[in-house]
């Protein structure tokens, strides 16, 4: 992976490399142009000067023996135009950097003897012939400065050629070393990694056209142009069940799908994906055994972005889209079962708050669907079990505790309900968060039944020991007092100290059937009660 951006890192440095010498070599010719073009123009001026002082000094000696001055003056003073320009030339621009001031001394030097020659002439006489001489001298002496300063020149020419001559040999030398390096280190690697590509390519295509003939998916390719191309034969087996039509390459997408909304729908996927680079839609196919196929379109673009058509890839999803009504047909099956029963159903979120609940609520405890779904649950509860079913529903969670089930309380609008639930845990598949399912049964009248059984049973307990206990006190009195009735005429006669008078004992046994009578009463009463 990291050979590609070491690759490119040579690359941009020996392109930088490359333009730093181009650039380089470049200067230094368009500085050796210009400094010959300066050397060029100071030689020709040079020359000039050197010209004008010949032919000053020869219309010097002519005038000096045929006496015609005229043209004398007039070569002074351009010779001394010229000087003057060559000495602003030097000024200029650093011909020679390392001789400027020589240069200019000599230049001055010139300007002053040619003034003072030209002043010197016009202020002597034809006849004036030792002046003239002096003149001619000055003009002789100036001519050979200039022919030294003309070889210095040449000299210092032919320095600067070879100096750049040099320079040019060394850019060129370093040119032929990048050339090389480029070749070593960019081309042959480039041409190896190219090769390897291409490898890789021829592998990639022949591994695609593999999967494409191994893939269950129906795989086809549609250029620009909507032609098809790169179909494998589950595209062609779907499309004829598509379109009862037989594919090829090269066929026009629009000559396949002949029914209307069938090339709508694949035109419309097609330029969506252009935008989006990825759209996808579903088809069935309504035969005595459906077909259901997901169809995706991926754009596909080339290296440079340029869209060179549409991937088409066929799902088939049949026996998810079966599942799936089944799934739906169970749902509504279970639904339908929970939203009948005549159990009361809660389905609690992780923060126990009511997600859903079944209608049976309404009828128990009028308390409508709507108005509590979202509520947290123990809302409901009577306030001295709240703590109990809490508990309970935490460590169901927790799975800490795995009681069955457990009773409680809740409020409704006109009376409390006793309901008996059992606990079951689920996990929502979606956030991974425990879920408690109550499933609920009214069991207000089996306690009510309870209560009013042991309240019954107390009474037949208190009965039974009235029977036992009570009853059984004024029934032994008045047998007793039944029996001195029957026996008193012998206790008479035979007993002087125990004599009995028998109407205090009809007395007394009429007492005791008062007290059995009210307890027969009391007894009565309690059956009742029953």
């Amino acid at each position: 992976m990291n050979s590609p951006v070491k690759l490119s890192a040579k690359v941009y440095f020996l392109i930088a490399l490359s333009i730093t010498i181009s650039i380089s070599q470049f200067y230094y010719y368009k500085k050796s142009q210009e400094r010959q073009s300066l050397l060029n123009q100071f030689f020709i001026v040079s020359s000039r000067i050197r010209n004008e002082t010949a032919a000053l000094k020869s219309q010097v000696l002519l005038s000096y023996f045929d006496k015609n001055i005229r043209n004398v003056p007039l070569l002074f003073q351009e010779n001394l135009k010229t000087i003057e320009f060559a000495k602003n030339l030097i000024n200029k621009y650093d011909i020679i950097p390392d001789k400027k001031s020589e240069f200019l001394k000599i230049m001055n030097e010139l300007y002053d003897v040619n003034a003072f020659g030209f002043e010197l002439y016009l202020s002597s006489d034809n006849e004036d012939k030792k002046n003239i001489l002096e003149v001619v001298n000055y003009l002789s002496k100036n001519y050979e400065s200039l022919n030294l300063l003309t070889m210095e020149l040449i000299e210092y020419t032919d320095t600067i050629a070879k100096k750049y001559e040099r320079a040019n040999l060394l850019f060129s030398f370093a040119s032929v070393i990048l050339i090389i390096s480029i070749l070593s280190f960019v081309i042959v690697p480039q041409i190896a990694e190219l090769e390897k590509l291409n490898q890789e390519l021829n592998a990639s295509n022949l591994l695609r056209e593999s999967i494409q003939d191994s893939s269950p998916n129906g795989i086809f390719f549609v250029n620009n142009e909507l032609k098809v191309q790169l179909l494998n034969e589950k595209a062609k087996e779907i499309i004829k069940l598509l379109s009862n039509k037989q594919i090829t390459e090269g066929e026009d997408l629009s000559n396949i799908f002949l029914e209307k909304d069938l090339r709508a729908l694949f035109f419309k996927n097609i330029e969506e994906s252009k935008e989006k680079k990825f759209s996808h839609d579903y088809i069935s196919i309504n035969t005595p055994n459906p077909y259901h196929f997901k169809i995706l379109f991926y754009a596909v673009k080339n290296s440079i972005g340029n869209l060179r058509g549409t991937t088409i890839i066929f799902s088939d999803i049949t026996t998810e889209v079966i599942s799936q009504q089944r799934l739906k047909r169970s749902e509504n099956y279970f639904r339908t079962l929970i939203d009948k029963s005549h159990g009361i159903i809660f389905s609690l979120d992780h923060l126990l708050s009511i997600k859903y609940v079944s209608p049976a609520i309404e009828y128990y405890s009028k308390y409508q669907v709507n108005k509590i779904l979202g509520r947290p649950f123990v809302e409901l509860i009577n306030n001295n079990e709240k703590e109990k079913i809490l508990s309970y529903l935490i460590d169901k969670i927790n799975l800490e505790k795995m009681d069955n089930s457990i009773t409680f309380s809740i409020k409704g609008l006109s009376n409390d309900i006793v309901l008996l639930a059992n606990c079951g845990v689920i996990e929502n598949e979606e956030t991974n968060l425990k879920e408690l399912i109550l499933v609920c049964m009214d069991i207000t009248e089996q306690i009510e039944a309870e209560k009013r059984l042991k309240e019954q049973n107390k009474k037949l307990r208190e009965i039974a020991w009235i029977q036992s206990h009570v009853v059984r006190k004024p029934v032994a009195n008045a047998l007793g007092l039944i029996q001195l009735l029957q026996q008193s005429n012998d206790l008479q006669k035979n007993s002087t100290e125990f004599q009995l008078n028998e109407k205090e004992l009809y007395e007394l046994l009429k007492k005791e059937l008062w007290n059995l009578d009210e307890i027969i009463r009391q007894i009565n009463e309690k059956t009742k009660e029953i």
